[in-house]
């Protein structure tokens, strides 16, 4: 794991990457940051505690992928829900 200064989420643009290319397409696959606004700041619950900012899509790909162990704060800072603790 790389150590040094976390970058703050962004209230303005979606911090979630999405995967462009595949096996069967010409070029290296990579990953494009989400265009779209945030909705909500997910933050982990277990250490490290890191945070980001996503949209409504990339929430629900958040909760498949880290088994819902979240919480959910608003994008002012203040908590929504606290998921599976």
């Amino acid at each position: 794991m790389r150590k040094g200064k976390l970058i703050p989420p962004d209230k303005k643009q979606c911090q979630g990457e999405h995967l462009i290319g595949g096996a069967f397409s010409l070029g290296r696959p990579y990953y494009q940051r989400c265009k779209n606004k945030p909705v909500v700041i997910i933050v982990e619950t277990k250490k490290p505690y890191g945070s980001m900012s996503v949209c409504a899509e990339c929430l629900e790909i958040a909760g498949k992928q880290l088994n819902n162990k979240f919480t959910i704060k608003s994008l002012s800072g203040k908590i929504k829900e606290v998921i599976n603790e």
